[in-house]
């Protein structure tokens, strides 16, 4: 592209008389050096109009906007770079890397945009477990003239909360159904900041249909994701026929995979070489920063931990592989597929299992909890344990709570008690171990007092793993950082080189059928 001139409120740049009096016709026009000049006003339609004909046109918000920020914060270049890129893109993508502040860089393109009035108010759709830890936190702490509210808890505070007027709106995507029908007349809601857009990926799904019916050809609307395939490339079809849906030429969901993915047997697929770059291709317009690139932080490092299974875990983990059944004190545990047999077996690995009806069956977990302790009594700062199944996320808390302060976190937790335990984490010296289901507080959450993340077992989810590993390795983190994986069989080590090699969790279970273990 090429260069431009800011000059006392104008874009400077060299324009041959014809082109600039169609596109710029009320501009001023000079010769200076025997080359022809156009004086263009510094606005964001001015920029837009040059940096289509190839003009390097920056945003006015670099030079007019006054960056509302808490004291002592100052906006990182990228962060700066991210922020014009939106302002100069009604619908765009921001794929920067988790921890880079991407949330901040949003809210000063929005704010931006209202001060000019170029938009009105803004919705913003993020997972549930960042409405107000970090959406609302951080327009209150950033912007205190700015208002907000959470359009959360039953069906008529929703709808009375958006009946108000406000600045930002927030609510998680299990509101959309609630809030479409009255979305449909609040034109002044005109920009849709969309957080974590990779769980929209999937265009067949209710979620997905609520919100396609909020983006209006007139709204704005911004994706924001750090891991835009997390499963594989075909993930990125419902984004963008969310955010540019003429980037697919109507493109159906088959044809796309078709497009990134070839099919290696009955039920296998794997990204085809080029998928990645066709995925960039219709992910456009987009901005992308690599955490690495823009911030340092403390080195994080990796660690397996081995515990074998006592004796009682053995027996039942053993029967399963051979005959997809066993019985736990009473309680039938039957595995009728792989898929269901692979979450068996990391349950019998942590402790707990589920039979048909949803009773569970405990079986000892003496050594799994013992590396448990030893991996707390090391870690340099506080602790984050990730469990993946309820109930022996219970059972490890009543553990744990003998000898430590403990704040759980799970589905069946308030949004209102969970930003308790977040806050009392964050900013208290206890709890000391915060102990969580890895969904509910996967996305966006600074919890840099951590040292140490604990998977007690995995869970099968690139982009919930990715997420939840992220919490600890963001900005402010002064301490080396340690992610431990526990494990006791080789299904669990295969699960966790799945997650971390992003292999498809369907490979895992057909390695499992081809070879006939489990072990």
């Amino acid at each position: 592209m090429i260069p431009v001139k800011t000059i006392k409120g104008h874009l400077v740049v060299p324009m041959e008389p014809g082109q600039a009096s169609v596109l710029f016709p009320h501009a001023k026009q000079a010769v200076m050096n025997g080359r022809n000049w156009v004086a263009v006003p510094h606005t964001l339609d001015g920029a837009r109009v040059l940096r289509n004909v190839g003009m390097r046109a920056p945003s006015p918000i670099r030079s007019e906007y006054r960056w509302p920020r808490k004291p002592g914060y100052d906006p990182l270049p990228h962060q700066i770079s991210t922020a014009e890129f939106l302002t100069l893109n009604k619908r765009a993508f921001v794929l920067n890397g988790m921890g880079t502040m991407k949330t901040l860089s949003t809210l000063w393109a929005a704010e931006y945009l209202m001060s000019i009035g170029a938009i009105t108010r803004v919705l913003i759709v993020a997972p549930l477990s960042t409405l107000e830890g970090v959406w609302e936190e951080e327009i209150f702490f950033n912007m205190p003239h700015r208002s907000s509210t959470v359009l959360h808890g039953t069906r008529e505070k929703r709808l009375k909360r958006l009946a108000e007027k406000h600045d930002f709106y927030i609510v998680n995507p299990g509101g959309l159904g609630i809030i479409k029908t009255a979305m449909g007349s609040r034109q002044d809601i005109d920009l849709i900041i969309i957080d974590e857009i990779a769980e929209f990926g999937n265009a067949a799904t209710d979620k997905w249909k609520d919100m396609n019916a909020l983006l209006s050809p007139a709204r704005w609307s911004w994706g924001l994701t750090g891991a835009p395939t997390p499963q594989a490339p075909t993930d990125a079809y419902g984004q963008v026929k969310l955010i540019k849906p003429e980037n697919l030429n109507g493109q159906s969901a088959r044809g796309f995979k078709m497009r990134t993915m070839n099919q290696v047997s009955t039920f296998r697929w794997v990204a085809r070489p080029e998928a990645q770059e066709t995925v960039l291709s219709v992910m456009q317009p987009s901005i992308r920063y690599k955490k690495a690139d823009c911030i340092n932080i403390p080195l994080t490092t990796h660690q397996n931990r081995h515990c074998e299974m006592t004796t009682d875990q053995r027996k039942h983990y053993e029967r399963l592989v051979k005959d997809s059944i066993t019985n736990i004190n009473g309680v039938d545990i039957t595995a009728v597929n792989a898929g269901v047999l692979l979450q068996k077996l990391v349950q019998a690995a942590c402790g707990v299992v589920y039979g048909h009806e949803g009773e569970k069956a405990e079986l000892d977990t003496t050594t799994r909890m013992a590396v448990v302790r030893e991996l707390v009594e090391e870690a340099e700062g506080k602790v984050i344990i990730f469990v993946p199944f309820t109930g022996a996320l219970n059972r490890v808390s009543e553990q744990l709570s003998k000898n430590y302060t403990v704040g759980v976190v799970d589905g069946s937790v308030s949004l209102t008690k969970r930003n308790k335990v977040f806050q009392d984490f964050r900013h208290s010296a206890e709890p000391h171990i915060l102990l969580a289901h890895p969904g509910v507080m996967a996305h966006g959450l600074n919890l840099t007092v951590a040292s140490t993340i604990v998977w007690y077992a995995p869970f099968a989810s690139h982009r919930i793993y990715e997420q939840a590993c992220e919490r600890i390795a963001r900005p402010g983190q002064k301490m080396y950082t340690t992610i431990v994986h526990i494990s006791s069989t080789q299904t669990e080590r295969r699960i966790y080189n799945a997650l971390k090699d992003r292999k498809a969790m369907q490979d895992v279970l057909l390695d499992m059928v081809e070879e006939g273990t489990a072990n």
